[in-house]
C-alpha cells in the first residue's frame, strides 16, 4: 500500500494490509475494521478512489470488499502466480462517497 500523497493521490492500492487484522473472515470485526480503515483513508487523504486486487478464488476477501461497498471493476485473467498456480485476479474499487459505515454487531 502506498500512502504517499504525491505518488498516489487519486487511487491508492490496498494490497496485503488485511492480513494484519488477525481476524477470521467470518467475523463482523473484519468488516467493521475494513470499513473504518476505508473511512479513515477518505477522510485523512484527498483520495478519489481506493483499489484492491484480490486472487479470484479468495471468496472471503471478495465478499469483505463487497460488504464495504467496493465494486468489481474487472478480472485480469491468468495474471498472478500463487504457490506455483497461475490464477485470475480481481480489481475492486470504491469511489469517494460510496464508502459504507462500519456495521454494529
Amino acid at each position: 500500500m502506498n500512502l504517499v500523497p504525491e505518488v498516489a493521490a487519486l487511487d491508492p492500492e490496498l494490497r496485503g494490509w488485511r492480513r494484519h487484522l488477525h481476524a477470521h473472515p467470518e467475523t463482523a470485526f473484519e468488516e467493521r475494521a475494513t470499513a473504518a480503515f476505508v473511512a479513515y483513508l477518505f477522510e485523512a487523504f484527498d483520495f478519489e478512489r481506493l483499489e484492491a486486487w484480490v486472487f479470484a478464488p479468495n471468496l472471503a476477501s471478495r465478499r469483505l470488499l463487497e460488504a464495504c461497498g467496493f465494486r468489481l471493476e474487472g478480472i485480469a485473467r491468468r495474471s498472478v502466480v500463487k504457490n506455483g498456480e497461475v490464477m485470475d485476479s480481481c480489481l475492486y474499487a470504491l469511489l469517494r462517497g460510496e464508502a459504507v459505515a462500519p456495521t454494529v454487531g
